[in-house]
């Protein structure tokens, strides 16, 4: 069975991804990824080994760390990715430092746009977020959603992972 690794957005609960997991969970060995960016290395999570061939989603600040992953993955959805990276969105810097720390703030914001380490990806912004520089990821749009993952949202992403 392949693996499905789930990082999830800044503060989510596990429980608040049943949806995902209840859909998927005969199709994927399912493992959530735990991290605390104020105290985790952006750095060092970006760097840890998973299983090739696998499958990566992430919400917000997950899909940041899912997008930038080192190890070849077979697919990725990155949902909402906080774009930050090469200093975009800095008029944000505060609330972004507060909820990451400094050190990974100024990392992340150090990081180029490029293409995610997967063979198929991905992204996907609600039409609705009000973040600057998000065409920079090349994105999909979700209708009438937010920085939330709301039905339409969730019925994409399940819709992908069942194909």
């Amino acid at each position: 069975m392949k693996k499905l690794y789930i990082y999830k957005g800044l503060e989510h609960k596990d429980n608040e991804y049943k949806w995902l997991t209840k859909a998927v969970e005969n199709l994927y060995d399912i493992e959530f990824k735990r991290y605390n960016l104020l105290r985790d290395s952006f750095e060092d999570l970006i760097k840890e080994d998973l299983e090739e061939n696998s499958v990566v989603f992430g919400f917000s600040i997950g899909a940041l760390i899912a997008y930038k992953l080192k190890t070849q993955i077979s697919l990725g959805l990155y949902c909402s990715p906080t774009p930050i990276l090469d200093g975009s969105n800095s008029q944000k810097k505060d609330i972004i430092e507060k909820s990451i720390g400094i050190e990974n703030s100024n990392y992340i914001q150090s990081l180029k746009y490029s293409s995610p380490n997967a063979k198929k990806f991905y992204i996907f912004y609600g039409d609705q977020e009000q973040w600057h520089d998000i065409e920079k990821f090349h994105p999909q749009y979700i209708k009438d959603s937010g920085h939330e993952l709301t039905e339409n949202y969730k019925n994409k992403i399940v819709e992908i992972l069942t194909l």
